[in-house]
């Protein structure tokens, strides 16, 4: 075989192992189009099982929590201190299951954007002050030290009051479930430039910088969290951001583990409609 040959040779040598690469990346591209939709129609298998499952516990949780309301209603002065405690405790447990499956039921409907929002004039201070009078007698009842400080004058926002009223109820109940006995939540509502700035900080455990992108997704929760043995269901914050984002404001946080955690959101003083 004289050179030229050899060349020519190596030349259809050559290609024809690109060809066989070329129909392997073709297989793999295949196989992974197929991967990526079955991973789709089970990601739809399982939020169709969610809802229905969230559906499902709704009714009951409802009928529940009226017969425990009225039981508490007709009986509370006649009650001893046990049996005060084990209602409580009850009725405690079944607004937490209620709120569970609520936000079950909304999660999909937020990822799609099809969540309705009433927008009016509000004051986001008042929604927070309303927010933390409710949850005073928690934290007192945990010895954590719960407080507010505003500024004066801050003008209302155009925003869903019901909405961002859950969104500070979730990051107040998230500061005190994962602050220790002892330590203090503070929560904050000023003006800067054309925002209105709500920050809720803890002295809790803290959140590892590694987590900082994974925190706001759907089902994540935290190592440290998880540690702690804490109840959640990895939705409150994922919920929490699309709310926010649909005001056209931002939600985030600082912290250091060990050092507590500050979460921040900002709603723009002409905020969307």
């Amino acid at each position: 075989m004289d050179e030229r040959d050899a060349k020519i040779a190596k030349l259809e040598e050559l290609l024809k192992n690109q060809e066989v690469s070329a129909k392997m990346l073709i297989r793999r591209d295949l196989e992974l189009n197929r991967a990526y939709a079955k991973l789709e129609e089970l990601g739809q298998l399982k939020s169709d099982f969610v809802s229905v499952v969230a559906h499902q516990l709704r009714t009951p949780l409802s009928v529940t929590k009226w017969s425990l309301d009225m039981l508490w209603e007709i009986s509370k002065k006649t009650l001893t201190p046990d049996e005060v405690r084990v209602l409580l405790r009850g009725k405690e447990s079944n607004e937490r299951m209620i709120r569970l499956v609520d936000n079950l039921l909304n999660v999909d409907l937020h990822e799609v954007g099809k969540v309705q929002y009433s927008f009016n004039s509000m004051s986001l201070i008042e929604q927070t002050e309303s927010v933390v009078e409710q949850l005073m007698p928690v934290a007192t009842k945990r010895n954590i030290t719960l407080t507010l400080t505003s500024e004066e004058g801050i003008p209302n926002i155009n925003g869903d009051d019901e909405k961002l009223s859950s969104v500070i109820q979730n990051l107040i109940e998230n500061a005190l479930k994962y602050t220790p006995k002892g330590g203090s939540v503070s929560v904050e509502v000023i003006k800067k430039e054309e925002k209105v700035v709500v920050s809720v900080k803890d002295t809790g455990i803290g959140i590892p910088k590694a987590e900082k992108d994974q925190l706001f997704k759907k089902f994540y929760r935290g190592e440290n969290a998880i540690k702690t043995i804490t109840e959640g269901s990895g939705l409150g914050l994922f919920i929490a951001q699309k709310i926010i984002r649909r005001h056209g404001g931002k939600i985030w946080f600082e912290s250091e583990v060990g050092n507590g955690a500050t979460f921040y959101f900002t709603i723009p003083l002409e905020s969307i409609k």
